[in-house]
């Protein structure tokens, strides 16, 4: 029987009609409709969101039709958001869609446009290296220009991740058109501004053989000894031995250019250049040249270590290892020696990963698969599967991997720390990968790995987990970058993870569009420069620090005015500036916002705060703060971790919020959309609990407590966009929460039914919000994602409840996921499934539950309240449902 039920049940879930329809109820439209016509980042983000998902799907030259409607989009953003902070964006969008059309000539002015305009953008550095490689690919006459290019990201963005590469760059271009005393400069620079740089050792070689192809031979042999000394691993450095012997020879000086040779032949005998030396001491000695027939070591250099490659290609890991071995003991001085030395890291991490694989193994069978495998690494055809003596033989990858990342000069050095790393990611070990790559940032900044790095590295520290083991690795990273990354951040834990997850949020937005979606550009230490000044100011405003907030954000203001944090910094020096009452200083930066970004989405609170300076009788603002933030201490517990908090007031809602996320908050209208959503709410329930006093949202972490009118909220979902749900479900509870409503009748179920009732009024709310932002903005593809979040709820809800049907249908083990499906079902099976949500028949439900204010619960009675609530509600006869449900038998006809 129980299985015809569930059957029956299962195939009305099925065949109930379920459409999507544009027509919503007036009193929607009216709720929601201010909300979203008001001036919005919304409608900026939403089509900025249509671009970047059509140039995301863009990937190959031959996908014409689909680049061209991607450009045409970027076109329309441009044309309808000339001045947005997702500008740059679409520019750097630009740039990839005609690189894909390789279309030289719009990808430099697609680029161009970028630097000119916004030259203060996180994207602009990239820009210039971008168009600097560009000039030398595709514009190779034009050597001005791309000097010009590279000297301006030098000079401009000196600590970018690519000034290294620009002036290395310089220098071969000077020396190339014998500019000596330019390349001098620049080459300088690089070994002063960068010395950790691998690009060092190539401009010294460069210089120094320009130095003697011109015939400048003691300069030559200066740069050759500065390499030598300087960069011992470099691959350049037995040529630069023996070239300083032939620039001896070159002056003359044939004593000091014998003992030249003699020292190079001493210092590099696996140099394939060892013959040459030979043969330059046989002509200085006037001997013969006989000896040149003998075998020298380099003569059997690449034998021995393609040897190890084919044992290495060959799963023989054992064997490789020996061979390396073998050549790293008779080849230094060999251009692949310090590959050898890699290599034998490699060998070692892919018998851990083979290792690996026999600790997951899931029987028998899967380890005696594997064992062909072990035995060959090994060398050894009667070997047992690994040990733990064989772990440790694996995890000496990563000391290979430390000894090349030493070796000072060594174009390995960058790969061998991003192994290490590499080595913990499989072992799963995310402290110690994390660890290794911000080892690599701070040796190697502008390494190429920088996004990945920052990324995880930043996704470590913002985990308040890691907050006790993250201080002491804090202190090499604070050592590499004081500015960003403050000394004495890491004494407040609050503080310090409240600037890794800003600093997170950025990194993630690169590395997600340069990994995923082929973007070209990349985020390094100094992209988070404006940030560090943002949140910075922000965090000074919230201790009351009103000093402090201004010159921090001044500065950020004044500096980049054309850069993505220009808009909320602004905001908040004009709050500063309003906080420590200076009113001409506040009202200038406020119409300043209004003249440069009408369109930013905080016009309206700006006309509001500027009618309130220009009054004579308005309140201060810092004694409206504080009177509502007495609230807060009084009826919520927990600490709210700021001193001063940013302030919207509504006519039914009151909103406090730090001031890291209230410019945020505003520009999409979060708390237009709350004030619109109490009204709707109030409606659908018939308890009002904003008549009297309004109802007081604080966006903060941390504090709890359920006092009537005081709504805690997480900030943590405040981005860039803020998830469209947010506060939804909680300002629900705080409805249906009223003591108006009867809950007590219900008994023990009384927290099941009211966690289902919030959940499907947040869902609610949020279709009619998203449907009217479609219809007002017209932009079908902005919406997609949040009614898909609805949808999805609706699925898991109606599949608990058939779950719940076919493992019994009993009533002690209902739950709020199950009584949920019960309350969508109810709809949808009475006729109400024209809309994704309707809420509309539960305002009886609720009226219905007012009469039972005075009614104490009773063992049992709840079915008997709940049944009868139901009727009041649809006016059918349910009896026949809620039996399948594992309701107590009864009809429930009108």
């Amino acid at each position: 029987m129980m299985h015809k039920r569930c059957v029956i049940l299962i195939a009305a879930v099925t065949f109930v009609a379920f459409a999507v329809s544009d027509a919503f109820s007036a009193g929607g439209r009216a709720q929601f409709g201010l909300a979203v016509r008001l001036p919005s980042r919304l409608t900026a983000f939403n089509m900025y969101d249509d671009v970047a998902r059509a140039v995301y799907s863009c990937c190959r030259p031959d996908q014409k039709e689909q680049i061209e409607l991607a450009l045409r989009a970027i076109d329309d953003f441009l044309n309808l958001y000339p001045d947005s902070d997702f500008v740059p964006y679409m520019f750097m969008y630009r740039a990839r869609l005609y690189g894909l059309l390789r279309d030289a000539r719009k990808v430099i002015e697609a680029l161009h446009a970028l630097v000119e305009r916004f030259p203060h953008s996180d994207l602009a550095d990239d820009a210039l290296w971008m168009l600097a490689q560009r000039y030398e690919r595709d514009f190779v006459a034009d050597k001005v220009t791309r000097a010009r290019l590279l000297e301006r990201l030098a000079n401009e963005y000196p600590n970018s991740i690519y000034a290294d590469n620009a002036l290395c760059a310089l220098v071969r271009l000077y020396s190339g058109e014998r500019m000596e005393e330019r390349a001098l400069q620049a080459l300088e620079r690089l070994l002063n501004e960068h010395p950790y740089s691998p690009c060092c050792d190539d401009a010294v070689w460069d210089v120094a053989n320009k130095y003697r192809e011109y015939g400048n031979y003691e300069a030559a042999i200066k740069m050759y000894e500065r390499l030598i000394k300087n960069y011992p691993f470099s691959p350049h450095v037995d040529d630069a031995s023996l070239a300083i012997g032939r620039c001896y020879r070159s002056m003359n000086l044939d004593g000091v250019a014998l003992r030249s040779y003699e020292t190079f032949i001493n210092s590099f005998p696996g140099s394939p250049f060892v013959r040459e030396a030979v043969r330059e001491i046989n002509e200085i000695m006037k001997r013969s040249q006989r000896t040149l027939a003998m075998t020298f070591p380099a003569d059997i250099a690449d034998d021995l270590f393609n040897e190890a490659k084919h044992f290495q290609a060959m799963g023989q890991y054992n064997a490789a290892v020996q061979a390396y071995r073998r050549f790293l003991a008779t080849m230094y001085g060999h251009d692949k020696w310090s590959e050898a030395l890699f290599n034998i890291g490699k060998c070692y991490q892919a018998m851990e990963v083979l290792i690996d694989k026999f600790a997951r193994a899931a029987g028998p069978e899967e380890i005696y698969r594997l064992l062909p495998d072990w035995r060959a690494a090994v060398g050894n055809p009667m070997a047992s599967t690994p040990n733990i003596e064989n772990w440790q033989r694996a995890n000496s990858a990563v000391a290979a991997f430390q000894m090349v990342a030493r070796l000072t000069g060594s174009p390995l050095q960058v790969s061998a720390l991003y192994e290490i790393a590499q080595c913990y990611w499989q072992l799963g070990d995310e402290e110690k990968e994390a660890l290794a790559l911000q080892q690599l940032l701070t040796a190697f900044p502008g390494c190429g790995y920088d996004a990945e790095a920052w990324y995880k590295v930043l996704r470590y520290y913002q985990n308040p987990e890691n907050y006790p083991e993250c201080l002491k690795a804090y202190e090499s990273l604070s050592r590499a970058f004081p500015t960003i990354f403050p000394p004495k951040l890491g004494q407040n834990k609050e503080t310090f993870l409240k600037v890794m997850r800003h600093y997170y949020r950025v990194a993630e937005r690169a590395w997600l569009e340069g990994e995923r979606h082929h973007i070209g550009y990349a985020i390094g230490a100094d992209d988070l420069t404006d940030d560090s000044l943002f949140v910075g100011g922000a965090i000074s405003l919230e201790i009351g620090d009103t000093k402090g907030a201004r010159e921090r954000l001044k500065r950020l203001v004044d500096l980049c005015p054309t850069g993505e944090l220009y808009v909320p910094a602004a905001f908040l020096l004009a709050r500063a500036y309003e906080l420590s009452g200076d009113r001409k200083n506040a009202i200038r930066t406020y119409q300043q916002i209004l003249q440069r970004y009408p369109e930013c989405g905080l016009s309206d609170d700006i006309e509001e705060a500027l009618t309130r300076l220009g009054g004579d009788g308005a309140q201060p603002l810092i004694e409206r703060i504080g009177k509502w933030m007495e609230v807060v201490k009084r009826k919520l517990r927990g600490e709210l971790g700021w001193q001063l908090a940013d302030l919207w007031e509504g006519k039914r809602v009151v909103v406090l919020m730090p001031f890291e996320v209230s410019a945020w908050v505003r520009q999409y209208n979060l708390p237009n959309t709350w004030e619109a959503a109490s009204v709707c709410l109030a409606e659908w329930t018939g308890c009002d609990i904003a008549t009297n006093e309004p109802i007081l949202i604080v966006l903060a972490d941390g504090i709890g407590g359920h006092p009537r009118n005081v709504i805690p909220m997480s900030k943590s979902q405040v981005g860039d966009p803020p998830a469209w749900h947010l506060g939804f479900r909680e300002l629900t509870r705080a409805f249906i929460s009223s003591d108006e409503l009867g809950w007590n009748a219900l008994g023990e179920t009384k927290p099941i039914w009211m966690e289902a009732f919030s959940r499907l009024g947040a869902g609610a709310l949020q279709y009619a919000l998203v449907s009217e932002t479609r219809d007002t903005i017209g932009s079908p593809s902005a919406i997609k994602l949040p009614h898909e979040e609805v949808v999805r709820m609706r699925e898991r809800a109606i599949n608990s409840l058939v779950q719940y049907v076919r493992q019994g249908a009993d009533l002690t083990r209902l739950n709020p996921d199950v009584a949920l499906g019960m309350l969508i079902y109810l709809l949808e099976a009475n006729g109400y499934g024209q809309e994704l949500i309707d809420w509309s028949p539960y305002q009886r439900f609720f009226n219905f539950m007012r009469t039972k204010r005075n009614d104490a619960a009773t063992a049992g009675s709840w079915v008997e309240v709940f049944s009868e609530a139901l009727k009041h509600t649809f006016r059918n006869d349910l009896s026949g449902l809620l039996s399948t449900w594992g309701f107590p038998a009864r009809s429930t006809r009108m």
